[in-house]
């Protein structure tokens, strides 16, 4: 499959834009707006082009075309994706694919964490409080994955509620209905 794939999410300035370029043929064009910037040669299946001011760009070549971010703070532009599978042993060029595919600057992880009230689990591998397997060395991976990619990996936890488990020690900062039952999300978790 012809296909242009931004080596990051997106680039700093002063730093060479690299595009991977797979199964493309003759030059790759780097465009801002309608203006040609730059032309460069497919070298081993890569095309680097010159450091570029802030903005964005279109990158095309024959019948393949993307764009890339050149931004200081990629954050003046969000494009935010999430993951929330970290089983042991997965694989996560996937991801990290998407991420460069989708200019993804920012991706939140949700759901990585032990419990409501303890995020940190007592082992690396555990079950979450809906009973899906989590490992931490996946959770390490897809974060290292992700930053090297050129987005930002962000921590997700829901610190507005906690399980059955905890409820006893937090029930006097819970939330009340009038009728003195608690707010609840779904049956299990106590606000």
């Amino acid at each position: 499959m012809t296909e242009l794939l931004p080596a990051k999410a997106t680039f700093a300035p002063g730093e060479p834009i690299v595009v991977e370029a797979r199964d493309v043929r003759g030059p790759v064009r780097l465009l801002h707006l309608d203006r040609l910037v730059a032309e460069a040669p497919v070298d081993d299946g890569v095309v680097t082009f010159l450091p570029q001011p802030e903005g964005g760009y279109g990158v095309d070549a024959n019948d393949a075309s993307t764009a890339v971010d050149v931004l200081a703070d990629p954050l003046t532009r969000p494009r935010y994706g999430f993951v929330s599978h970290y089983e042991a042993d997965r694989v996560v060029d996937g991801v990290v694919e998407n991420v460069r595919r989708f200019h993804l600057n920012a991706v939140q992880f949700y759901d990585w964490m032990y419990r409501h009230a303890k995020l940190m689990p007592p082992s690396d591998e555990f079950e979450d409080a809906l009973g899906q397997t989590v490992s931490l060395a996946t959770v390490r991976q897809l974060v290292a994955a992700v930053r090297e990619a050129g987005s930002l990996p962000m921590a997700y936890a829901a610190v507005y509620a906690v399980g059955a488990e905890a409820w006893p020690e937090w029930e006097g900062d819970g939330l009340f209905r009038r009728d003195g039952s608690p707010w609840m999300l779904g049956n299990f978790l106590w606000n």
